[in-house]
């Protein structure tokens, strides 16, 4: 049957890119594809003229979102509104933080001068009745939070034998310094389940030791860390390392990216991301020229770390991060939050897992499917967005709330279509 041509429109969400043959690069932010369009294709593409096209290249246009048959930004918020609503069958995601108490002292870090606590077994038995009770039949993914959430690895063990006992299908993942890794066994690690550990490398051998300020002596901080994320691709627990930066000096960014590329290669359980650090008194890519994303994202495509273009900083998604109602955090104490970034800020506190949401305002606020700025709205990004971090949009100006990519885009694109073809 012929497709009616006069019920297509091409996608508002397209980011384009002239090669030096006159050829265009094609980025869909809703799909994350990535295409080459000759220069007379391109032009009739533009030109709305779909008579240019076989229905089967219709067909895949469609499919990967370069094309449309509705509104989209009317279906992307729809689509984002469910999303943050209760979805029946949507897993129960967790945050815990088994501790806020820390063995490196990392200048940048925003739990930096909070009060430290630790989460005791009772607390523990307390979150476990909490799972319990929420998980509702559906799976459970936890994420060990802290702090460090290896101090306190007791409660890892303990609340991940309980939904093990209770046949309560759970997978979780880390975010660790990775320095106590040598501390824990291999069958302790896999009875956690763990998807992936991220681990954070700063720089590497001094420069590293200085910035995360360990509280040990007499010990190479970074050699070990080295050693345990060596350890944990040896037996198969993905390692995501992710490289913090000052965006006003990547020197340091780029030595850690090549030692990593020489020490572990293209290990299949490795992955590594850049971060630019968000504070105040530190610029945004976006405020720097060139834009350094594009010389850190060229290194990430040349050592082979970028599977797909979610690797290049195109993630499209339905929520900007886990503000749904399926989603918490669990404080030591166990109180409620949305958000890990308000572990100290006791007025963003939802609730407690005795109790549930008693605090319906805060929640309310977490939850809202409404977006920090109106320019959110006609932004070609917006699919792989939704405004980006709610906690730095609270706390930050704009443009430290931006993709940090939103203006180098075209380079990357480039750069990841020429290393793949």
């Amino acid at each position: 049957m012929e497709k009616d041509l006069t019920q297509i429109k091409a996608s508002r969400y397209i980011v384009r890119n002239i090669l030096d043959n006159g050829d265009v690069l094609f980025l869909s932010t809703v799909s994350g594809s990535l295409i080459k369009l000759t220069k007379q294709k391109a032009i009739a593409f533009d030109q709305s003229k779909w008579e240019a096209f076989s229905c089967e290249e219709i067909d895949q246009l469609l499919r990967m979102s370069f094309l449309c048959q509705c509104d989209e930004l009317d279906a992307i918020l729809v689509s984002h509104k469910k999303a943050v609503e209760s979805i029946p069958k949507q897993p129960l995601g967790v945050t815990i933080l088994t501790t806020s108490a820390c063995n490196a002292r990392c200048g940048y870090c925003f739990e930096k001068g909070i009060n430290t606590q630790t989460m005791s077994l009772e607390t523990a038995f307390g979150v476990e009745q909490y799972l319990l009770k929420e998980h509702k039949g559906n799976s459970v993914h936890i994420g060990w939070f802290g702090g460090e959430p290896l101090l306190n690895t007791r409660v890892i063990d303990h609340i991940s034998n309980f939904l093990t006992e209770h046949d309560i299908d759970f997978t979780s993942s880390m975010i660790s310094n990775g320095f106590l890794i040598d501390q824990c066994s291999e069958e302790q690690l896999k009875k956690w389940n763990l998807k992936r550990i991220q681990i954070t490398l700063d720089g590497i051998f001094e420069e590293y030791n200085v910035i995360k300020n360990y509280v040990y002596k007499d010990v190479d901080p970074f050699s070990k860390v080295i050693s345990n994320i060596q350890r944990l691709l040896s037996i198969e627990i993905p390692v995501s390392i992710r490289i913090n930066y000052n965006p006003s000096d990547i020197l340091n960014a780029k030595k850690t990216l090549k030692f990593v590329y020489d020490k572990f290669k293209n290990d299949k359980n490795l992955s590594v991301y850049f971060a630019n650090i968000v504070a105040p008194d530190i610029l945004s890519p976006l405020e720097l020229k060139p834009n350094p994303c594009v010389e850190l994202y060229n290194l990430l495509i040349e050592f082979g770390y970028t599977k797909s273009t979610k690797d290049i900083g195109i993630k499209p998604k339905r929520v900007a991060c886990g503000i749904h109602n399926n989603y918490f955090v669990v404080n030591p104490d166990g109180t409620l939050l949305k958000c890990e970034h308000m572990v100290s800020k006791k007025e963003e506190f939802v609730g407690n897992i005795l109790e549930g949401v008693t605090n319906p305002e805060a929640y309310s606020k977490w939850v809202s499917p409404d977006l920090p700025y109106t320019e959110c709205l006609d932004c070609v990004f917006l699919p792989c967005c939704h405004g980006n971090c709610k906690a730095n949009a609270i706390s930050y100006k704009k443009e430290l709330v931006c993709l940090p990519i939103k203006n180098c885009i075209q380079d990357i694109m480039k750069s990841y279509y020429e290393r793949r073809n």
